[in-house]
């Protein structure tokens, strides 16, 4: 009979809960310097100046055409209910593991998995590390498989059965 590591399983989700409180949403903005690549003093014709504008424009400016309707920013509210809800949902895993439930463990992870997919940056390999391992993780047995003994049983039963009618006989003759 195959034992399960329990405390290996339960530390090892205890290890991807704190390295989930390091990944980035999806939404995150990335802070970038803005500098100017106008160094010099403008010079010549205002034609020109004005094309040079339009030119620091378009650098400037991104324009993205959406087919689909955009998902709201998260506020940080938002993001600490998530990281929370992200957070509580492993803990559950933890508990189903500990219980031995498989299909609570197996759906806890999936939900986690879920929430990973749905909010933080998938593209980031730190990000890819952790949903590979809960995916390990999730395969995991946490219920071992106990062997059938019900043949033993029944024997048992049938040995009992008989030593009790010998005695039963050997008491009565007496």
């Amino acid at each position: 009979m195959a034992q399960v590591d329990r405390t290996g399983l339960y530390l090892a989700l205890n290890a991807q809960q704190e390295r989930i409180s390091e990944l980035r949403l999806s939404q995150e903005i990335e802070e970038h310097a803005v500098t100017s690549g106008i160094e010099e003093p403008p010079t010549g014709t205002f034609q020109r100046q004005l094309a040079r504008f339009g030119e620091e424009l378009k650098d400037l400016v991104v324009v993205r055409h959406h087919d689909e309707a955009l998902e709201a920013l998260i506020t940080p509210e938002q993001e600490s209910y998530l990281r929370q809800s992200l957070r509580l949902v492993l803990e559950q895993s933890q508990l189903a593991l500990l219980n031995e439930e498989p299909e609570l463990y197996e759906a806890s992870i999936d939900q986690a998995l879920q929430l990973l997919n749905d909010y933080y940056d998938t593209s980031r390999e730190e990000t890819q590390s952790v949903i590979t391992r809960l995916q390990e993780l999730q395969q995991a047995q946490v219920k071992p498989e106990l062997p059938d003994i019900s043949g033993s049983q029944q024997e048992l039963a049938r040995f009992i059965e008989n030593r009790h009618e010998t005695r039963d006989q050997s008491g009565g003759d007496a």
